[in-house]
């Protein structure tokens, strides 16, 4: 079994992976996955209970941050990168992971990045994975001034 938190993250990623490719309003996007993807007990994918208060916050928090969170990511980025190169699952995760190190500074940066690290592992090989980890990592001494 994951960890609410980090099982509400997981949703958080494929809501926002949803708001990017269907240029869905959040609003629209977490109530369809309050309706039809969490089950009656807030379950996501059989796992912990969701942190619906969390999932709220860091859905809507990095959309309407998203501009800001977009120049964090594309000033990690190498010069021949793109952000529209960027994988639909990885640029999600990374917006969360930055989103969280730079606004909800309540929660320690090493736990935002092994949470965003571990998730990574489901979707991405040991290379993305350790990308994963260095890119935030590197975003965390820049925003929280580390």
């Amino acid at each position: 079994m994951i960890k609410a938190r980090t099982s509400t993250r997981l949703a958080a990623i494929q809501a926002i992976f949803q708001i990017r490719a269907n240029n869905d309003n959040p609003s629209k996007v977490i109530k369809e996955f309050c309706n039809y993807r969490f089950d009656a007990n807030l379950r996501y994918l059989e796992k912990e209970k969701i942190d619906i208060r969390f999932f709220e916050e860091i859905v809507v928090g990095s959309y309407e941050k998203r501009i800001i969170i977009d120049d964090i990511i594309v000033s990690g980025l190498t010069s021949d990168w793109k952000l529209e190169r960027l994988d639909p699952t990885m640029h999600a995760l990374l917006k969360l992971g930055i989103y969280e190190l730079k606004f909800l500074i309540s929660t320690p940066p090493n736990i935002i990045i092994d949470e965003y690290v571990s998730i990574s592992s489901f979707f991405f090989n040991k290379i993305e994975v350790g990308f994963v980890n260095g890119f935030l990592d590197k975003v965390s001494k820049k925003v929280r001034m580390i």
